[in-house]
């Protein structure tokens, strides 16, 4: 925890650098979206918004002139509305309603009025989204490596010490291949043979497979006869590992047999395979037992080299993924609060504010952040919740230091230690 806390605070400054080169760019561009949109982008609520050809027709009319919630009215709703396309949520409904703007001020949208738009938004979208916000995670990456390093000792040390501790680790971490005793009768002689070979670690893999891919041939609708067969042909399964976890035991005897963590695990899958053969034997649902044959798939991928050090990676750097996760609990905890305060008594007649989706309660608004941190419709949300004739300031504020703290900083830590763990 104090690792992932003190990167965070150490990475602050170098953040609020990335944060003023990324909001030149904002700037740039919302400039830009001013000049060429401002009070363009409005349209007359009615059916057809093409139909009206400026706001005087339509108040003549009795209708109502809309100004939508991403607008480039203002510097300010410029800026706002460029933000919102660089968490790249609903970014194609804004732009192909600039696409749509009019070529007057308080006219009506015209269809693929400026197809050329579309390249400020695109040029916009590169240069932020894909360059400079990715530099948070550069940014992040080189504070917890250095926070770690200060933590381990190891700032204070040249680099070829760092590399002698990190041999010296490698080689503590190196466990000595253990190999099963010939056994001396000869009858067993024949299964221990049997299973050392490599044509028999091959059909085990292959009947591994087969067997996962016949447990995801079952469908809804299928006929009875269908389902037949697939049980006969996973019973089929059952016997062959059984027979082959019979086979080790014999061949390897039964000490060393359990002394292999790979091989507890089989039996485990075995012994349970077996149990789901009756569903007179057991008092439950017995397709939980055979569910657990799909983990068998497990010692397939075990057998990459490259996979298990991905594996033994994300293992290692589970306690602070752990930390990491705590801190993010706090932070939609400490929001949840916020929102259920501000929020809570909302009277909103928005669509995107729904039983789902809403601050009335704890366990609904803490879901509804959740939601927020992944960007989806965030920004929908968020205009749920403007009121029409308010700047919305506190909204604003409320959603964007949100999605800068999960979004941008919290989803870049994760990279930060699992990058670390894996170097």
């Amino acid at each position: 925890m104090k690792l992932v806390v003190n990167s965070l605070i150490s990475s602050i400054p170098q953040i609020f650098n990335v944060m003023l080169v990324n909001f030149l760019f904002y700037y740039i561009f919302a400039i830009l979206a001013l000049q060429l949109l401002s009070g363009k982008t409005s349209f007359c609520e009615v059916e057809d918004i093409y139909s009206i050809k400026d706001k005087k027709e339509c108040l003549a009319k009795g209708h109502t002139w809309k100004i939508p919630d991403n607008n480039y009215d203002t510097l300010a709703q410029a800026l706002m509305t460029m933000f919102e396309v660089s968490t790249l949520e609903m970014w194609p409904d804004i732009m192909y309603a600039a696409l749509d703007a009019s070529n007057t001020v308080d006219g009506s949208p015209v269809l693929n009025n400026r197809p050329w738009i579309a390249l400020l938004f695109v040029s916009f979208l590169f240069i932020t989204s894909f360059v400079v916000l990715n530099m948070f995670i550069s940014v992040i990456i080189q504070k917890f490596q250095a926070e770690s390093q200060k933590l381990n000792g190891l700032s204070a040390l040249s680099d070829t010490q760092r590399e002698w501790i990190r041999v010296q680790r490698f080689m503590a971490s190196v466990s000595p291949i253990t190999k099963p005793k010939e056994p001396e009768a000869k009858w067993r002689l024949v299964f221990y043979n049997t299973v050392q070979t490599k044509c028999f670690e091959n059909t085990l893999t292959t009947m591994i497979l087969l067997n996962v891919l016949c447990l995801c041939a079952e469908f809804y609708g299928a006929s009875k006869l269908y389902l037949k067969w697939l049980d006969r042909i996973n019973l089929f399964f059952v016997f062959f590992f059984t027979l082959e976890a019979v086979m080790k035991m014999i061949g390897m005897g039964l000490t060393f047999y359990f002394h292999v963590r790979e091989n507890i695990f089989d039996f485990i899958i075995v012994v349970f395979s077996l149990l789901g053969l009756s569903s007179y034997m057991i008092p439950v649902n017995i397709t939980v037992f055979r569910l657990i044959r799909v983990t068998r798939l497990l010692r397939v991928i075990s057998k990459s080299r490259h996979i298990k050090r991905l594996l033994k990676t994300l293992y290692n750097s589970l306690a602070n993924l752990v930390n990491v996760f705590f801190l993010y609990c706090l932070i939609v905890f400490v929001f949840t609060l916020t929102g259920i305060a501000m929020f809570g008594e909302s009277k909103t007649t928005s669509d995107a504010i729904n039983d789902n989706a809403n601050f009335r309660d704890f366990y609904t608004g803490a879901m509804v952040l959740v939601r927020i941190s992944t960007g989806e419709s965030w920004n929908d949300i968020m205009h749920g919740y403007f009121v029409q004739g308010s700047y919305n300031a506190g909204v604003k504020l409320f959603f964007l230091s949100y999605m800068f703290l999960t979004f941008f900083i919290f989803i870049n830590v994760l990279v930060a230690v699992i990058f670390e763990e894996h170097e």
